[in-house]
């Protein structure tokens, strides 16, 4: 005993297992069995692959020494181009990288069995070897999990004598002579890169320091980093930050915070002190290793970047306290307007990862903090667009590992700049963002425990409030604002970033928002925010002209409230030359949203009563423009003419009707200006189509749409508000009402087109309502044949109009099947005994018939089927579809028939024109052979 134990130290085995390799397998046969039946599971283990991944997957395998050979010969049965196996491979060969981490030497499993060509069976060692390299070059999944296995595989101590040198002279061969241009050689070298990098993970450190230099040098000759290929990139990568973990000892830097809290914890229990001193040996690739990683960091492709973050933290964790600060420094560098968004995005990544780890020492922060704050408002323009999301999202990442990372004393002074994470999470216009600034202000709140009010804002800006923009803007910013701590930087946020914004939403939020703010205020909103907005009215920037004059006519009408609340006036409040510069705004440019609040607070003398002569010279500078030589200057103007409040049209509307019907005419001069005439004819019909749009979304399937509706619906309607007791949101209440405005032929099109949507529509319980509303009133109009004539044909109108936009026409056709099959038409019918389509006589059933026909050959074997199934069952209800002596023989072809076959066999039985068995052709012309159309 005591030799083998010397033997088995020799080995580098330990002695676990031995007994089982001792005894007799006699699970043998049950696993065979378990085997043979796996491929019924393979698609549930990789759903469950896929959700929680490969490293926890993998950890739930059986892995005792009966798993080894059934799993290794049903690999070996497996064909590698057989793509609809992929998964079967997968999972097997991830099954084998856990079962061959036994804990004895393989050489033990391996027997004399005479294969039936005479020759001895492959050790098992060599047949797992040989399996693993051949799915390494794959190009589905099994590429993967094959790396995985011979990282595993390589790591095992009898292995690595026997086959590590044989394996990475075959791969440092294979990447020196790689092409990647090609999509097979991609692939290829993916999965060798894969295997040398999980297997630097894996391996021992004094197995692999060796073969290190001669790696990195291969994969730095092969410029991967030039290539097109992002999982390329991604895994030079990777195998390059493993490189450096294998140059550097693995040990934690005794200046970290976490070491340092360590030893100060030790240094208290025990009394003594070490020399933070260690003799550290840097060799010379380290500088060509770091180099890469920061390059990759400006990487086009996120997972590139990413992986290269995590290869900084983990190789300056173990760099001497000096070596690192300058990492730190070339970190920092990566901040400035020349680079790219890649570059601050993988900049910000780095950072979140030094500092998660502990490595970005506090004496930094003033140098970081100011770049996080940047990187919080990234926002960079192109064209119609902007990038920076990611970047503002990474930067949150930031943030919640400062929370992490630091004492509360040692933040405790950049808390207020951090803060501004708040202003992320309530005003940025992404909800990704959104919500990871609130996860890392609320880390903060809890693991710092300075922010102010922090547990309060938490309760109202939570993961899910965030979720809803407007709800942020417009809810949630007033709660925070209750704040004074925060009270002016949001209000300064959002009249020097948000109004400039390049997205049109976000503008028209600011604004409301900062109507909803300026009570908090009011002073600051006078005498700062409205000075500073209105030297931007006139600029040139138009996002940021029409944004400033959206908020200028919002604080103005704010403040006239609040003025109004303490009994003064609005020139008590704002100084007398901002109310100047205000008047002229609305005169001077046609800003649409601006216009009607601007003259509710300033040109009507009493309610509902305009000051004629600002009113005169409105109307009469407006018309003036609509024949302006510039196209541009028609279209505002015409639109400011749509826009003006009821009040300001009183007595005016015929020359503005016959001011913009004229602009709406094509000359000589002006044939080419369509959007002018066009936004004439907006101004036009505005009034006009703006109760049968309202009807409309009334009808609508949304219900926070159809109850906004309703309310602004119920306004137009009454002066006061009768309708309080009404849910406009609920179906049962709605919907019964609005179905009696199908009389009115000026809202039967609208109200037909929102009830499509939603009697069409899969929520049980608005289909219900809605479909029992239209069948109602269908029913008590069922006698009134002209009635009946007019809705079908409006039906059809709509049907036609959008019978290519699938959110209306397949609602649409649900809607049709279920009011023929409740019988809504039968007032329309000669008799009472037909249903669907074919209910319809003459030219109608013709036609269906026809149309049901060609379907028995569609390409589609379900379509076929189908109509043949439909056919039949028409033929058994109705005994007035085709002659009695025909209906068997009909009956008997559609039931007979495999309509699933290829159509090259269907279409003789159709046509009839090779089977003699059946006289008559299933096809267009069978009904006039054999049906009686009436």
């Amino acid at each position: 005993m005591a030799a083998d134990e010397s033997n088995q130290e020799d080995d580098g085995m330990v002695p676990i297992g031995l007994g089982c390799a001792n005894e007799e397998f006699k699970e043998v046969l049950e696993v065979k069995e378990l085997l043979d039946s796996l491929p019924n599971v393979y698609n549930d283990q990789i759903a469950m692959e896929t959700m929680r991944g490969s490293k926890v997957v993998v950890r739930l395998f059986p892995h005792e020494v009966v798993d080894v050979e059934p799993v290794l010969a049903l690999l070996y049965k497996q064909d590698p181009k057989d793509f609809e196996a992929a998964e079967t491979r997968y999972i097997l060969l991830l099954w084998l990288s856990m079962a061959c981490m036994i804990p004895f030497d393989l050489v033990r499993l391996d027997s004399n069995v005479v294969q039936e060509s005479g020759d001895m069976r492959l050790p098992v060692m060599d047949r797992i070897y040989n399996i693993a390299m051949e799915y390494l070059t794959v190009v589905d999944k099994s590429r993967n999990a094959a790396a995985y296995l011979m990282s595993r595989f390589m790591t095992r101590p009898d292995v690595k004598k026997r086959k590590l040198t044989e394996f990475m002279d075959w791969a440092l061969k294979f990447i020196e002579n790689a092409e990647y241009i090609t999509m097979t050689g991609a692939d290829s070298l993916t999965g060798v890169l894969t295997t040398i990098g999980l297997m630097f993970k894996h391996g021992k450190r004094e197995d692999l320091l060796q073969y290190a230099p001669t790696v990195l040098e291969k994969v730095v000759r092969q410029n991967l980093y030039e290539c097109n290929n992002n999982r390329l990139r991604k895994y030079g990568v990777k195998v390059v930050q493993r490189l450096g973990t294998t140059f550097l000892p693995s040990r934690v830097a005794k200046w970290s915070k976490e070491a340092v809290k360590e030893r100060i914890a030790m240094e208290t229990t025990n009394g003594n002190e070490e020399d933070d001193d260690e003799d550290y040996d840097i060799p010379e690739e380290m500088e060509e290793v770091i180099e890469m990683l920061l390059t990759s960091l400006k990487d086009k492709d996120t997972i590139v970047r990413w992986s290269a973050a995590k290869g900084i933290g983990r190789i300056t964790g173990r760099l001497p306290k000096e070596l690192a600060d300058e990492v730190v420094g070339s970190l920092l560098e990566l901040f400035n307007l020349q680079e790219s968004d890649g570059a601050w995005h993988g900049g910000c990544l780095a950072l979140a990862e030094l500092g998660r780890r502990g490595l970005l020492l506090p004496v930094r922060l003033p140098d970081v903090v100011p770049i996080v704050l940047k990187a919080l408002a990234y926002d960079e323009r192109r064209g119609t667009y902007s990038v920076g999301a990611h970047v503002r999202d990474a930067a949150c990442y930031v943030c919640w590992a400062f929370a992490r990372a630091y004492e509360p004393k040692e933040i405790a002074k950049y808390v207020n700049q951090i803060a501004s994470l708040l202003i992320a999470s309530i005003f940025d216009r992404e909800v990704n963002v959104r919500r990871a600034a609130s996860a890392a202000f609320q880390e903060n709140v809890g693991r710092q425990g300075t922010f102010p009010h922090g547990i309060d804002i938490l309760t109202k800006a939570d993961y899910y409030a965030v979720g809803n923009r407007t709800h942020c803007y417009l809810d949630v910013s007033v709660y925070i604002a209750e704040f004074s701590e925060y009270t002016e930087a949001l209000i300064n946020h959002l009249a020097d970033v948000k109004v400039h914004h390049w997205d049109s939403i976000i503008r028209e939020l600011t604004a409301k928002a900062l109507h909803n703010l300026t009570e908090k205020l009011p002073e600051h909103m006078a005498k700062t925010v409205l000075p500073q907005l209105l030297t931007h009215t006139t600029g040139l920037d138009l996002h940021s002209r029409h944004g400033t004059i959206l908020a200028v006519a919002e604080i103005t009408h704010a403040l006239s409230s609040v003025a109004e609340q303490k009994n003064k006036t609005i020139v008590d409040m704002i100084d007398k030359g901002i109310i100047e510069d205000i008047k002229g705004i609305a005169a001077k440019m046609a800003a649409l949203s601006a216009i009607q609040p601007l003259c509710n607070e300033y040109y009507q003398i009493s309610p509902g009563a305009a000051d004629h002569r600002i009113q005169e010279m409105m109307i009469e500078k407006y018309l003036r423009q609509l024949r302006a030589s510039q196209e541009i200057t028609r279209q505002g103007h015409s639109l400011a003419l749509g826009a003006l409040p009821e009040f300001m049209l009183r007595g005016k509307l015929r020359p503005v009707l016959a001011g913009l019907i004229q602009a709406t005419q094509i000359t000589d001069k002006d044939q080419k200006w369509a959007e002018g005439r066009r936004d004439a004819l907006k101004a036009i019909t505005r009034c006009e189509h703006v109760m049968c749009s309202l009807v409309q979304q009334c009808c609508e399937k949304i219900d926070r749409t159809r109850a906004h509706a309703g309310n602004v619906f119920s306004a137009l309607l009454y002066h006061e508000d009768v309708c309080k007791s009404l849910n406009w949101a609920a179906p049962c209440d709605t919907f019964p009402l609005f179905t009696q405005l199908i009389k009115y032929p000026t809202y039967t099109y609208s109200v037909i087109l929102g009830l499509a949507v939603s009697v069409g529509g899969i929520t049980g319980f608005l289909v219900k309502h809605s479909s029992a509303a239209l069948h109602s009133y269908l029913r008590n109009v069922a006698k009134d044949i002209p009635e009946m004539t007019r809705i079908t044909s409006t039906i059809t109108k709509v049907f036609k109009d959008y019978q290519k936009v699938d959110r209306v026409s397949l609602p649409m056709l649900k809607m049709l099947d279920q009011l023929l099959s409740k019988g809504c038409f039968d007032s329309l019918i000669q008799e009472e005994r037909y249903c669907d389509l074919l209910q319809f006589p003459g030219e109608v059933r013709r036609m269906c018939l026809s149309n049901l026909c060609i379907f028995l050959c569609h390409r589609f074997p379900r379509i076929r089927k189908t109509t043949a199934n439909k056919l039949y069952e028409v033929l058994v209800t109705y005994d007035d579809i085709a002659p009695e002596e025909n209906v068997e023989e009909l009956m008997t072809v559609l039931s007979e028939t495999l309509w699933d076959e290829e159509i090259e066999k269907i279409k003789p039985v159709r046509n009839n024109k090779e089977d003699s068995v059946y006289d008559f052709k299933i096809s267009s012309t069978v009904f006039a052979r054999h049906i009686t159309v009436k």
